[in-house]
C-alpha cells in the first residue's frame, strides 16, 4: 500500500498539468474562453488523484487499472471543460481516442479480449446516445464521449453506464435548479456526469 500515496500525487500532477495545458490552449486558439476558478481546478485535481487512488485498491497496478486510470483522465479533463465552456473539444477525445484503440489491441492480443465484446458497447452506445441526441437530452459532444468510454470498457456494462449518467445527470440537474445554480432554459453540461456515472461504474460493477 506504500505505492498509494505516489500514485495520487501522480494522478495530481498529472491531471492539474494537462487541465493547465488544454485550458490554455483552449483560451489561446479559440474564440470561446474558459473562466474558470484556479482553486476549482486545485481542488478537482486533487480529488481526482484520491478516487484514481481507490481504483488502484481494487484492480491493483495491472492493466485494467492503467486502462481506466487513462479513461477517468480523459473523462475528468473532458467533464470539467465542459462544466465551463459547455464544449466537447474533439482534439482531447482524438488523444484518448488513440489511447484506447491501443488498449484494445493489447487487451485482444494478450489478454484473450474479444473484438465483439466491445464492439457491442460502442455500437450499442452510438445507438442510443444518437437517439438522446434526437429528444435532445445529450448533444453530439457527449455522444463522442460515451463512444470512447465504450471503447475502455465495451460490452453491456457501457451500455449500463449511460444509464447511470441519465440518472446521476438528472439529480445534479435537480441539484442545480433547487440550489438556483440554473434553470430550465439552460444548455446542460452532461460530461461532468458522464465522468461521475464510468466511476461509479468502475468501483461498484466491474
Amino acid at each position: 500500500m506504500l505505492i498509494l500515496i505516489p500514485i495520487m500525487l501522480s494522478m495530481f500532477f498529472i491531471l492539474y498539468s494537462l487541465l493547465n495545458i488544454c485550458i490554455n490552449y483552449i483560451n489561446k486558439n479559440d474564440t470561446q474562453q474558459i473562466k474558470d476558478n484556479p482553486k476549482i481546478r486545485l481542488v478537482v485535481s486533487v480529488t481526482s488523484g484520491i478516487l484514481v487512488g481507490l481504483l488502484y485498491i481494487k484492480y491493483s497496478m495491472g492493466f485494467n487499472f492503467c486502462k481506466y486510470t487513462v479513461l477517468m483522465i480523459y473523462l475528468i479533463v473532458s467533464g470539467y471543460i465542459d462544466a465551463y465552456s459547455k464544449t466537447v473539444y474533439t482534439f482531447i477525445s482524438l488523444i484518448f481516442l488513440a489511447a484506447g484503440l491501443m488498449f484494445l489491441v493489447v487487451n485482444l492480443a494478450n489478454y484473450n479480449g474479444y473484438l465483439v465484446f466491445y464492439l457491442i458497447g460502442i455500437v450499442g452506445s452510438l445507438i442510443l446516445t444518437s437517439i438522446a441526441v434526437t429528444l435532445k437530452v445529450f448533444n453530439w459532444g457527449d455522444v463522442e464521449i460515451l463512444a470512447i468510454t465504450a471503447l475502455y470498457i465495451g460490452g453491456f456494462t457501457s451500455i449500463l453506464g449511460i444509464f447511470i449518467s441519465f440518472v446521476v445527470g438528472a439529480i445534479g440537474s435537480l441539484i442545480l435548479l433547487l440550489l438556483r445554480k440554473a434553470n430550465v432554459k439552460d444548455t446542460m453540461s452532461y460530461a461532468p456526469y458522464i465522468a461521475i456515472s464510468t466511476y461509479l461504474l468502475l468501483v461498484g460493477i466491474l
